[in-house]
């Protein structure tokens, strides 16, 4: 409706500006940069702080996207900060902006020493128990602890690292996991024929040498089993 009123040069290119850069990509990249890029540049500065406001910066981040992989602005000015700006599609950022943002990604709060962490599956902040959400990395992780956290949570942070966790043994970790699934099945096993065997062997012996005589070592006669013979009938 503004356009309508004759407002539209006050919001963005004439009409007939708009109309040749449909099919002039030169032309469409110029009116991104001359009306997006000096919309990015205030948001810059909070994209780089420890902790930031999380409307600004994802702000920010949606124009960079939008501007790099929508209309595929590639000007030096822009590459400059599009190295220094997140964005919504992509997860590794090239070795430059690791260096250009690298004091943003290590932070000290009450013994913890915070990196910046990229998390691929649901996680809660320790400190507020909301889901550490935006893009990566979206929060920060203790190296020593673990401890997961928002951003703008660690100036309100008021748990002190216990200190480095005691991390097991893989190797032994998997062996006791497997010990315990092997055991019990074990237990429950039921003896083989050769068990049944030697227990049969055994309780024969048994048998004879309760029936022989210790002095002779000859066996009795059958009655000594419990049955009388003719004699003593």
């Amino acid at each position: 409706q503004k356009r309508t009123a004759g407002l539209g040069t006050l919001f963005g290119p004439p009409d007939t500006v708009l109309d040749e850069s449909i099919h002039d990509k030169g032309k469409e990249i110029k009116i991104v940069e001359s009306i997006l890029l000096p919309k990015l540049e205030p948001f810059m500065e909070e994209l780089e702080k420890d902790v930031v406001d999380d409307r600004k910066f994802t702000t920010g981040a949606a124009l960079g996207t939008v501007m790099g992989k929508v209309f595929g602005v590639r000007s030096q000015a822009f590459s400059t900060m599009l190295d220094r700006c997140p964005t919504y599609v992509s997860k590794d950022k090239s070795l430059k902006a690791k260096l250009l943002t690298g004091k943003t990604r290590k932070v000290t709060a009450r013994g913890h020493h915070f990196l910046a962490h990229q998390y691929y599956t649901v996680t809660y902040c320790n400190h507020c128990q909301l889901i550490i959400w935006g893009i990566g990395p979206q929060g920060y992780q203790c190296s020593d602890c673990g401890l997961n956290i928002h951003r703008s949570c660690v100036k309100s942070l008021d748990e002190n690292c216990p200190g480095p966790m005691v991390k097991k043994e893989k190797g032994n970790d998997r062996i006791s996991k497997l010990m315990e699934r092997i055991m019990p099945e074990n237990t429950r096993r039921k003896p083989n024929s050769l068990n049944l065997a030697h227990a049969e062997r055994v309780r024969r012996q048994q048998e004879e040498a309760e029936f022989t005589d210790p002095e002779s070592g000859d066996r009795p006669a059958s009655g000594a089993r419990g049955h009388p013979t003719e004699a003593e009938l």
